[in-house]
């Protein structure tokens, strides 16, 4: 029979990791937790209560900090002896395990090393590899770690069987976010340049909102002209306009996004064009042929809908936002009733944070004076 164990980084994680743990009781083998840490609840003592095989430190510097987080997968890994693992985050929640033997049983089936589910948090979907077979890769990358398949030809699969949702405070997503900026720039201190680490670190400081290092890390990933996938060099270009844009400079931001679509033609890259084009207008005596094309690009961006990436993403916000910048655009043209027919669209779809109400009021407030 073939056999399945559990794999789970804990740090701190007292309060989340029974949530995590209990739905898979009676339905897996082994259960290897490794500590990302210092901890100073009850995590190890939970860990152990679970039958932890190796509940144990992983690799951690003089300061007590996690090296990375690939090293500490890794090791969870090596210490199960299962045929395949299940990867369980400490404040992750899961739907659907009693689907879990049957996903794994229809991977062996077809022959496939590696199972997608789909993953929710605070709106933002994406597909992640959440089981596979445990002799198949490695895991790599110091951040946003991933398995790694030792045949790139070996095939995948996906269920929505199962699900993994999070919910995750602000303050512990903060916290996320400034130790993978540590442990991403202690990395590439140690090993030197590597484009899958300086892209994703691109992401972080974006986030983090440091956008000068986002464009600074955009080109030292750039320089390396080493990009991993098209998928990637998008995102890089994506993420480098994105923060030109909020540093007001809408020239550099068009010509990334212009970048990242001939990489790949994906909607966010639109959106960013379009928002770049209304930013132009905003600082013109003549602004109409900069808010033509920004409805144009506005349209495409609708017209495209959700990128077909393995990156996250929210699917409402996919179209909102070009939704946004057209409601916008239509009102500085003076095309009220369009304007408000794209803002009740917006608001319709969900995903703008509460912006359509205020571009709402911004086009009503122009209006009246």
């Amino acid at each position: 029979m073939t056999t399945i164990g559990l794999a789970m980084i804990a740090r701190n994680a007292a309060e989340t990791m029974r949530r995590a743990l209990d739905p898979f009781a009676g339905k897996i083998d082994e259960v290897a937790i490794v500590l990302g840490g210092n901890s100073t609840d009850a995590t190890a003592e939970i860990a152990k209560g679970y039958g932890a095989v190796y509940p144990y430190d992983g690799e951690l510097d003089d300061n007590g900090a996690l090296l990375d987080f690939a090293s500490a997968r890794q090791q969870a890994n090596d210490h199960l002896a299962t045929d395949w693992a299940v990867v369980v985050d400490s404040d992750d929640i899961w739907a659907g395990v009693e689907h879990l033997r049957g996903a794994v049983d229809r991977a062996e089936q077809i022959g496939a090393s590696l199972v997608y589910l789909p993953y929710w948090r605070k709106n933002t979907y994406l597909l992640q590899p959440r089981i596979y077979r445990r002799d198949s890769g490695k895991w790599v990358s110091p951040i946003h770690e991933y398995w790694s398949l030792d045949d790139k030809r070996a095939r995948v699969t996906q269920t929505d069987q199962l699900t993994v949702t999070q919910e995750r405070p602000e303050s512990v997503v903060s916290g996320r976010q400034h130790q993978n900026i540590d442990i991403a720039e202690r990395w590439l201190g140690a090993y030197g340049p590597n484009a899958r680490t300086l892209a994703l670190l691109c992401q972080d400081y974006l986030v983090a909102g440091y956008l000068e290092k986002v464009v600074s890390t955009g080109g030292r990933y750039l320089a390396l002209g080493k990009p991993n996938s098209d998928d990637e060099l998008h995102q890089v270009y994506f993420w480098r306009g994105v923060a030109n844009l909020h540093l007001n400079k809408p020239h550099q931001a068009a010509e990334d996004a212009t970048a990242a679509l001939l990489a790949r033609n994906y909607s966010p890259g639109w959106t960013l064009l379009a928002d770049a084009m209304l930013q132009k207008a905003q600082g013109v005596k003549n602004p109409v042929v900069f808010l033509e094309m920004a409805l144009m690009y506005a349209e495409k961006a609708l017209s495209l809908g959700k990128p077909k990436t393995m990156f996250p993403y929210n699917p409402a916000h996919v179209a909102s936002a070009p939704l946004l910048i057209k409601a916008r655009a239509l009102g500085m043209l003076g095309r009220l009733p369009e304007a408000i027919a794209a803002l009740d669209l917006a608001e319709m779809i969900g995903g703008d944070d509460g912006q359509a109400k205020q571009v709402r009021q911004e086009i009503t407030y122009a209006k009246i004076g």
